[in-house]
């Protein structure tokens, strides 16, 4: 009966040692498996922002691409735009000698004024019709960068 109560002994420690050792073990295995589904979260995030982060770099090179196309339109839109403002005024000149010279009832004074700008005409208008190109041609360029 001796070897029995020293077995039952040994069993009860066993059980004691045994018992924290299991729940540690359930412990470990919950905390590896937590561990693992924050790795795989963590894993599919870093995904995400990598593909996110490649769009935003395809954007960026587009938008770069398509601004230093648009400086050489802007230029000519500047020159368009400059080769109007001495026409206009050559034109405004000319309106402005057409109306002195109609108030001053001076008649040859007002047809030379007229026929002045009458001359200015075409080429004004040909200059605003390169500008209005040069316009809609770099509204064109601008297109990519609406996304």
């Amino acid at each position: 009966m001796r070897a029995s109560r020293w077995n039952l002994v040994a069993l009860i420690v066993a059980a004691v040692m045994v018992v924290p050792a299991a729940g540690a073990l359930v412990w470990s295995v919950s905390a590896r498996q937590g561990a693992q589904a924050t790795l795989h979260n963590a894993q599919e995030g870093l995904a995400r922002e990598r593909s996110r982060h490649t769009d935003a770099t395809a954007q960026l090179t587009t938008a770069q691409v398509t601004a230093r196309s648009l400086k050489p339109r802007m230029d000519a839109v500047t020159g368009a735009a400059d080769a109007v403002a001495p026409v206009d005024s050559q034109s405004l000149a000319a309106v402005k000698a057409a109306v002195a010279a109609g108030l001053g009832g001076d008649v040859a004074g007002y047809n030379a004024a007229v026929a002045q700008l009458n001359a200015a005409n075409p080429g004004h208008d040909a200059e605003l019709e390169q500008l209005r190109l040069r316009v809609n041609a770099l509204v064109i360029a601008l297109d990519p960068l609406r996304g």
